[in-house]
Parts: C-alpha cells; sequence; structure tokens
C-alpha cells in the first residue's frame, strides 16, 4: 500500500517492486528458506488485485548455513578461465567453509578483489556462474553450480546495507558454543561474545544504512550483567537505544514460567546528541500475557536521558535509576563472594556428625531460611589440606576472603532475598555477604536490607534470579537517611532455639524439639555452642549454655538407654 499510494503504482506492480526491491531473507535453515519463500509468494498471489497465481519475480530470501562438500580445486574448476569467477569463488570457499554453523554471522565485503585489477561485486558473481555452467553437461558440476549460485545470493544479501531489520535472534549462551563459533565470536565480537543473542544484535547492527533501524527480540540480560558493560557503553555512546520494552517472565503463549526473560528493542544506527531521550517500558510486575500486551499498546512510555545511564553502576541501562547524586552501598561496605566446594555430597557434612572441629574442618554458612533469622548453620565442610602444600585447600575453590572474620549481614541471594546476620566463616556460593568497612554501621546495613529497600533498589539493577555479589554493594544507599531512622543500636549476637543449628545452646527446655534434645544430651551429645569457648554468642545463649551444664548429671553412665 505505500508503494501504489507513493508512485501511483498498481497493486501487482507494488507487490512486484515489494519483493524484488524491498523485502530480504536470511536464514541458516535451508528448509525453513523454502517455508519462507513460499510464504511470501503465497502472500504475493493472495493480495487483491493482483491476478492470484502468476510469475513472480526473484525473491530476495538465501541461505546463509549452505556448505560446501566439493574440495577447493574441484571446486575452483568451475571457473574454467574466467579469472573473475576464480576470484569469486575462491572467496565464497573462504567465506562460507563454516556457513552451516555460522549462517548470517558471515560478513562478506561488498565487493571482491578492491583496488586490484578484478574487482567485482557480490551481486554480479551469479550472473557469471549461470553463464560459465550454461553448456555444462556434467551432473557433479552442474550441482556444484546451483550451490555456488545459491551462495552468491547470500553472498550479495549478507554484504548489502539496510534501513530496517528486525527478527528474533538465535539464542546460546558462550559456553554452549562450538569450537569454531567460539573462535569467531572471541575473534569478531569480543563485547558480546557471552551469548549468540548479543553477538547477533552487533552483527544486525552492521546490516544498517546510516539512521537504519534494528527491531528485535532479545534476551534482557545485556541490559545489566557485568560482563555486558563494553557493549553497553559502546551502544549508548554510539547507537540510539530508540525503544526498550522489559517484557520479563510469561511473555510468550507457548513458554510458561520464569525462563525466558526477553526485551523487546528498537535501536538506530546514528549517533545520540548529549540531550537525546530513549523510551521504553518496565514489564517485569506485570502480570499475565493480556495485560503486558494491553500495557504496551496503552500504556505510556518512561523515558531517560541517555546518556544517563552510561553513569549507572557498570553503565546498566534502566528506566528506574533516576537519582545520578544518589551514594551507594559500596561507600560503607564491601561485598563477598561464596566459596564452591566442588562436591558437596562428598565435602559437606552435618555439625553433629564430629565431636570437635579440628584440622580439616570448618564451619559451613547455608542460605538461611525465610522468616528464620539465624539459619543456614547446620554444615561443615570439609577443608582438606595438603601435608606437602598446607596452602592448598584440596577440591575446594575458595571465594570472599575480604570479609572472613568479620561481621556483617549475609543474603540468600537465589529468588526472593533471605537475610541472616553474618560472623565471619565460609560461606556458600548461594550467598553474598556484604560487611560494613566500620563495624558500627552493621545495624545500619541489618535495618536497610530487612526494610525491602535493598531487594527494590536490586532490581533496578539485576533483573536476574540470582544477582551477582558484586552486584548488591552497587545498589543506591541514604546513609545519613539510615543513620537517622536508626532508633538504638542492636547489634545481633548469635541465637537460635534449633537444634539443627550449631549456635543452639544445648537446653532441651528452652528448645524447639525437646524430646530429641533430652535424649542426644542422655547419650552424651554436646553441641558446638557448648564447646567452643570462642564461637560468637548472645548473651542469652550463653545464659542457656550455664544452665546446660547443670544437666551433665544426667547423662547415661552404662551406654544403655530404655
Amino acid at each position: 500500500p505505500m508503494r501504489m499510494e507513493r508512485e501511483g503504482l498498481s497493486a501487482r506492480e507494488a507487490v512486484d517492486r515489494v519483493l524484488s526491491e524491498n523485502i530480504h531473507g536470511l536464514e541458516l535453515d535451508q528448509r525453513c528458506v523454502e517455508i519462507a519463500a513460499f510464504a511470501l509468494a503465497l502472500t504475493a498471489w493472495k493480495y487483491p488485485e493482483t491476478g492470484g497465481y502468476r510469475p513472480l519475480p526473484e525473491l530476495n530470501v538465501a541461505c546463509s548455513g549452505l556448505a560446501i562438500s566439493a574440495k577447493k580445486e574441484e571446486w575452483l574448476a568451475l571457473a574454467g578461465d574466467n579469472t573473475n569467477l576464480r576470484l569469486a569463488l575462491e572467496e565464497l570457499y573462504k567465506q562460507f567453509k563454516d556457513a552451516s554453523v555460522l549462517g548470517s554471522l558471515i560478513n562478506p565485503d561488498a565487493s571482491l578483489g578492491k583496488g586490484s585489477l578484478f574487482e567485482i561485486k557480490w551481486e554480479e558473481v551469479g550472473p557469471l556462474i549461470t553463464k560459465a555452467l550454461s553448456y555444462e553437461r556434467d551432473d557433479e558440476k552442474s550441482e556444484m553450480g546451483v550451490v555456488a549460485q545459491g551462495l552468491s545470493n547470500a553472498a550479495n544479501n549478507l554484504a548489502k546495507k539496510y534501513d530496517l531489520v528486525f527478527t528474533n535472534v538465535p539464542y546460546l549462551k558462550g559456553g554452549y558454543h562450538g569450537d569454531s563459533l567460539k573462535a569467531f565470536c572471541e575473534s569478531r565480537y569480543p563485547k558480546s561474545k557471552y551469548d549468540l543473542a548479543t553477538v547477533f544484535i552487533e552483527r544486525c547492527q552492521s546490516f544498517l544504512v546510516e539512521n537504519g533501524g534494528l527491531a528485535v527480540v532479545a534476551q534482557q540480560y545485556w541490559l545489566f550483567l557485568k560482563y555486558y558493560e563494553g557493549l553497553r557503553k559502546e551502544f549508548i555512546k554510539a547507537k540510539k537505544l530508540g525503544l526498550i520494552a522489559r517484557i520479563g517472565p510469561g511473555g510468550f503463549e507457548t513458554i510458561s514460567g520464569a525462563v525466558v526473560n526477553v526485551c523487546l528493542q528498537i535501536t538506530f544506527n546514528s549517533k545520540p546528541s548529549s540531550d537525546y531521550i530513549h523510551f521504553g517500558f518496565e514489564l517485569g510486575s506485570v502480570k499475565g500475557l493480556d495485560a503486558k500486551r494491553n500495557h504496551l499498546i496503552q500504556w505510556p512510555v518512561i523515558h531517560a536521558k541517555q546518556s544517563r545511564q552510561i553513569k549507572n553502576p557498570d553503565s546498566r541501562i534502566s528506566f528506574e535509576l533516576s537519582d545520578e547524586s544518589m551514594a551507594l552501598l559500596s561507600s560503607i561496605a564491601d561485598f563477598g563472594k561464596g566459596s564452591v566446594s566442588g562436591d558437596g555430597p562428598h565435602y559437606l557434612r552435618k555439625f553433629w556428625e564430629f565431636d570437635e572441629l579440628c584440622k580439616g574442618r570448618k564451619r559451613w554458612l547455608n542460605s538461611p531460611e525465610d522468616g528464620k533469622i539465624w539459619s543456614g548453620r547446620d554444615n561443615i565442610i570439609l577443608w582438606g589440606v595438603d601435608d606437602h602444600n598446607p596452602e592448598n585447600e584440596l577440591g575446594f575453590a575458595l571465594r570472599g576472603q575480604r570479609v572472613f572474620g568479620k561481621s556483617g549481614v549475609a543474603i540468600g541471594k537465589a529468588g526472593k532475598l533471605r537475610f541472616t546476620p553474618y560472623t565471619g566463616e565460609l560461606f556458600d556460593d548461594n550467598i553474598a555477604v556484604i560487611c560494613p568497612f566500620d563495624d558500627k554501621d552493621v545495624e545500619v546495613i541489618w535495618s536497610y536490607c530487612i526494610s525491602g529497600e535493598l531487594e527494590e533498589n536490586l532490581r533496578k539493577l539485576d533483573k536476574k534470579m540470582s544477582v551477582t555479589a558484586g552486584t548488591f554493594t552497587k545498589v543506591a544507599f541514604d546513609d545519613s537517611r539510615w543513620n537517622s531512622l536508626l532508633v538504638k543500636e542492636n547489634i545481633r549476637k548469635p541465637y537460635s532455639d534449633d537444634p539443627a543449628q550449631w549456635i543452639f545452646h544445648g537446653h532441651p527446655v528452652q528448645s524447639d524439639k525437646p524430646l530429641q534434645v533430652a535424649v542426644a544430651r542422655l547419650l552424651g551429645y554436646r553441641w558446638p555452642a557448648e564447646l567452643d569457648s570462642e564461637m560468637e554468642l548472645s548473651n542469652e545463649t550463653r545464659s542457656w549454655v550455664q544452665k546446660s551444664k547443670t544437666l551433665q548429671s544426667y547423662t547415661d553412665d552404662d551406654g544403655i538407654v530404655c
């Protein structure tokens, strides 16, 4: 309709012009190319007032995944004495040797042999191949010629520039890339190599003419994860971000749950001015597919100055971060990343399996339970020390050394955040620890965490289910405000009535499970809090520990418990 209106064309003329000049398609899989070509043809035949079924102009749809199975010598022999064609075939062989893996990531130059005597353009290669093989009777050569013709079409489309590119990019984390794809992405796309989706965002941008637009369905993690910082800076400085809609979980009819978190984004191949405003939607909290769809159509967009995004922590792209003068939690606290045992079933034990902590055993803090402040303290890790190299902890990835032995807040960071006071022990990788530089700020940080404000500010930075530990101190934090809200200092000391925690005082009367505690005491078992005089405990716990010692005379002395 646009061409009919603008140029005064008939419907049939407009359809032919659109097929030959406007619509171009690239696809890795040959069968998908066939389906796409048929869909285009069927739409053209069914379009009103075009005459129905009829011959159509050649479609600009090509398979970018065609592989060359012939030997190089046999392939080049197709050129005969034609030097130009030989140059083109040699370039095709080089460019498309990994086509079945790389597909549309292949980026051939617009012309071959630049500056040489035999400079030709990709669009000229197809007619050369057709002419060279027009009298060929060898079936094998004819088959290679068909492949060569297809590759020249693909190369022509891959080398062109476009006004608009739109697609749902492919998704594959960098850790799952095969060797050739991994090597290609690392060399050509070092800022986006961590996922095929972000590599394709970069590749699609390179398809664009100046001021051209890219509209894609992409994974949202590139907007905030630390290792995409370089990619974000490049886009913020050199590309207009246009519109970004974070869809959040539940954005697809056929995919349920929170597995797929995507954003819809439109970016432009032009440098933004210092006052350029980009737009978007934050739909992570909007529940249901229909509600998300209606929100996109009916609600006003939110906006932000693009140049402001570079000042966010790690240059994260967000419409929710607005106050650039706000201080960060990192101004008063450091973070600790958890350790990895390497083999939990082998290295982790319950503390009641041992009488004492000796060489090769250390307390291990797990994720706290929701609603239980003093929890996660039931494991011991087998800390295997190499006698020949005492610094080598066998089978163990030690992390978090900056916070060991300090006081702070430990946070179960997968899903809904859970908090427990941190008292200096080793901790699991599912935990992030925040420790103030000054112990007087422990209670301030604790109050900030349990208020819900930490999680609220964290989600403005990072939408991932499990946030990396380093992000926790990059949240906005008003130190003076939280100090003024703190009514009195009440530094929390370890206390628990749960016998499954090593800080349990050992007295059955003040216990969640008095019968089990009484029987364990009768058999002679004593809790770590009773045996370790250096363990940090609250005064109340110490009081109950003293009372527990008065029960020692009730221990069974003949080994028989009725």
